[in-house]
């Protein structure tokens, strides 16, 4: 296993435990993750997600981010402990429920903001 992969998971670790968020190393762990594929599209969409979310994060007055640190950093080990044990069905049923987790808190951040325009 990469030890990039450790290293970012325990600085995520770090910051959930003192209730701090992690995009950077949100972001550099899924970087890290997909980049062995070569897949230049996904790097792609994926840079394009990152600015996304980094500007909907940074033009909003909330925490968007990581609303749970200790339960993402958490989600975010089981992947790696998963791909460590070359669990493929294990790491990929992960990540769908982890961008899952992300469409959700998008998606009632949207019903937020809809609501107040009301």
């Amino acid at each position: 296993m990469r030890p990039c992969l450790e290293k970012v998971v325990g600085e995520m670790e770090d910051h959930a435990s003192r209730d701090e968020t992690f995009v950077e190393q949100d972001k550099a762990f899924h970087r890290i993750l997909f980049e062995p594929l070569g897949n230049q599209l996904l790097t792609n969409l994926l840079g394009v997600f990152w600015d996304v979310y980094r500007t909907i994060y940074d033009a909003i007055d909330t925490d968007l981010a990581i609303t749970q640190p200790v339960k993402t950093a958490q989600d975010h080990r089981d992947i790696l402990n998963a791909v460590r044990d070359r669990d493929i069905e294990k790491a990929s049923e992960l990540i769908s429920e982890h961008f899952h987790g992300i469409r959700a808190l998008l998606a009632n951040r949207q019903v937020e903001q809809d609501g107040r325009a009301n």
